[in-house]
């Protein structure tokens, strides 16, 4: 399970490293993991939660297209700009920083990557959802036989009198039912909301000869 933190929970203080280990993405470097730890728990992975507005985005493979509103939070935008210094700063490494983070968020244009356990549980909870609505179905429409078969029995000595009020009643029930419904699949098909913030996975810190920045990725 990943814990997100919320940015104005962030502290920089719980920000431990581990020791310096050749690169295996960035060649000629080396690569310094981070760990978050404080008196309630430890993360290996850092993720931080950004509330931002995202204007506009295009689907491509495993990930997302953003073009976000820098005005929306520019508190927040200012607070993970101090987040990415503090980290790259505090291993106190004698070389060039570079801030792509910081750069890439204000370039207005980035790529959210989709988290496979995000989007593997969303994947479950729809089945799980789906399979609510079509076990709510069958339990309906066998009421709806039942209560038909009741009129039916109840009234035998009436059955042409009774035959429109039985009817309009399964017409009554099945429209319901088909309300109900359209309201379950829209909750479904809107479970996934992409427009109100953005994730930023910290993995570490990478050093090369002569420069060094932070390894991170924008997830949903």
């Amino acid at each position: 399970m990943n814990i997100i933190l919320h940015i104005e929970c962030f502290n920089t203080d719980n920000i431990y490293y581990k020791e310096s280990v050749r690169n295996n993405i960035i060649s000629n470097s080396n690569f310094i993991k981070t760990i978050y730890s404080n008196n309630i728990l430890t993360l290996n992975i850092i993720y931080i939660k950004l509330p931002i507005k995202i204007i506009s985005y295009e689907k491509q493979y495993n990930k997302y297209k953003c073009i976000i509103d820098l005005n929306s939070n520019k508190i927040g935008i200012n607070k993970l700009f101090s987040i990415e210094k503090e980290i790259i700063n505090k291993i106190n490494i004698n070389k060039t920083k570079v801030y792509d983070l910081y750069k890439q968020i204000t370039s207005k244009n980035i790529n959210l990557f989709i988290n496979k356990k995000h989007n593997n549980e969303n994947n479950e909870n729809n089945i799980n959802n789906e399979n609510y609505i079509n076990n709510k179905n069958n339990k309906n429409n066998e009421n709806n036989e039942n209560n038909i078969n009741n009129i039916n029995n109840e009234n035998n000595e009436n059955n042409i009198n009774n035959k429109n009020n039985i009817n309009n009643e399964n017409n009554r029930l099945n429209k319901k039912l088909n309300n109900e419904n359209n309201n379950e699949i829209k909750y479904i098909n809107d479970n996934v909301n992409i427009t109100n913030y953005i994730n930023i996975k910290i993995s570490g810190v990478w050093e090369s000869e002569n420069n060094c920045g932070l390894t991170f990725k924008f997830v949903i």
